[in-house]
């Protein structure tokens, strides 16, 4: 799933190709999306984020609202297939979504505001404001997934921050002590802003894991695969918590999750189970044909894959 530095960097794309520009024409090609057809004709004033959320700003008072959820992305070649896209005189936004989980949807300012009361601070907007973690007592990596408390922050970069702060995320939220609330705000910070800059460079960016700078990896807890930890080289433990794995070691509770699931998913393929197509989940949910939900649980000290019913 696309978390903020991959929004943003969407947002800086398409800003310099639509801002200003007037649509002349909205196709619409999946029933689940359904705009205004008073769109047509409307000057695009602004292209913005908050949280995960794209906000195209429209003449007339109106907002196009876009979320990507798993899959959504906005390509300016057009793809095979597309869920929808927008026209301007300047160029054409074919929004792509292959698992059609991500929405887009016309709304008045009212409801914009309505939406996105209920998003937490943002972490680059509103200087890291983390003050909301501090009043729940869930675990600290559990507590930074809620978009209520902080907006934007996703498995991979609350996974990220809490290794830069180090920091357990097992630990419960209001036991954090201030200054190491400053220091989580910090990495937050300084993982975002470096992700968002490295994406400039790349044309498509749906997702910073995988790419590298200088030979190392831009994210550095969800990658590098070697299952070890890159302060000290050494053994990494897996916990689970709200169904994210959390790999992590003692001395430095840096957390990684890659290689073994995706060996573990192509041998679930080859014994006949349907792992879809979600690389970037921890605890993988497997559907085999009689529909029985299982869980595929990985021991860091072996390479056995081991099962549980769900």
């Amino acid at each position: 799933m696309p978390e903020l530095p991959e929004v943003q960097i969407l947002v800086n794309q398409l800003a310099p190709r639509l801002k200003g520009a007037r649509i002349r024409e909205v196709e619409v090609c999946d029933l689940k999306i359904k705009l205004r057809r008073d769109v047509v004709g409307r000057r695009i004033l602004q292209v913005r984020r908050r949280g995960k959320n794209i906000i195209f700003d429209l003449s007339g008072g109106l907002h196009l609202l876009v979320h990507l959820r798993m899959t959504g992305w906005f390509e300016f070649d057009e793809p095979k297939h597309y869920r929808a896209a927008i026209r301007t005189g300047k160029a054409t936004a074919y929004f792509e979504d292959g698992r059609r989980f991500g929405t887009m949807q016309t709304v008045t300012p009212a409801e914009l505001e309505n939406v996105l009361k209920h998003l937490g601070p943002d972490p680059l907007a509103d200087h890291c404001d983390l003050s909301r973690l501090l009043k729940t007592s869930r675990p600290v990596k559990v507590a930074l997934l809620d978009q209520r408390l902080v907006a934007g922050v996703g498995n991979i970069y609350a996974s990220e921050s809490l290794w830069r702060a180090r920091i357990n995320p097992r630990r419960r939220a209001d036991r954090v002590r201030p200054a190491e609330v400053r220091e989580l705000g910090r990495g937050i910070n300084k993982s975002m802003r470096r992700a968002i800059s490295h994406g400039h460079a790349s044309s498509k960016c749906r997702s910073l894991m995988f790419m590298t700078e200088k030979g190392n990896h831009v994210v550095a807890v969800a990658l590098p695969f070697g299952g070890s930890c890159r302060r000290n080289a050494a053994r990494i433990s897996v916990h689970n918590a709200s169904n994210k794995a959390l790999f992590w070691r003692l001395t430095c509770f840096s957390l990684h999750a890659w290689r073994r699931l995706e060996t573990g998913s192509r041998v679930l393929s080859r014994c006949g189970f349907y792992t879809g197509n979600c690389a970037s989940s921890c605890l993988r949910r497997v559907y085999s044909a009689a529909n029985l939900r299982w869980f595929l649980l990985l021991h860091p000290g072996n390479r056995r894959l081991n099962w549980k019913a769900a």
